[in-house]
């Protein structure tokens, strides 16, 4: 998957929620990825939310998944800002559905989580 955008889907091993990474694709591919995959993976109301807003965007999707979406594949230090951007709302959200809180005593699980999903994404696309 070198140096090209795609999708990438971490299993849930940290935290019981999957991550589809999507980096510079377009939500028409999104939506077929998700036809192929996961047939009636999504509901009204996740079709509704996967729309691109900004540079990127995380999605919670009904069934707990998470889909992390940048516009752009990053290539330059601004739009690998962006992908650090939504690897952080990815772990925040995945670490305040199981229940946790950022504090001064639980940050360090924010940290490795962090940690977890960048490494993931580098390797895999080859960052």
């Amino acid at each position: 998957m070198k140096n090209k955008g795609g999708f990438l889907r971490i299993k849930g091993e940290t935290f019981p929620y999957d991550v589809l990474v999507c980096l510079g694709v377009k939500r028409e591919e999104i939506l077929a990825y998700f036809d192929k995959h996961f047939v009636d993976a999504l509901s009204p109301k996740d079709l509704e939310n996967l729309e691109m807003k900004g540079h990127g965007r995380v999605v919670r999707l009904d069934n707990n998944a998470f889909v992390l979406w940048t516009a752009d594949f990053p290539k330059t230090p601004e739009q690998f800002g962006w992908l650090a951007h939504e690897i952080f709302h990815t772990a925040d959200l995945m670490l305040r559905k199981a229940g946790a809180t950022l504090s001064d005593d639980s940050d360090e699980v924010w940290a490795y989580q962090i940690d977890w999903l960048t490494k993931i994404i580098f390797k895999a696309f080859k960052l």
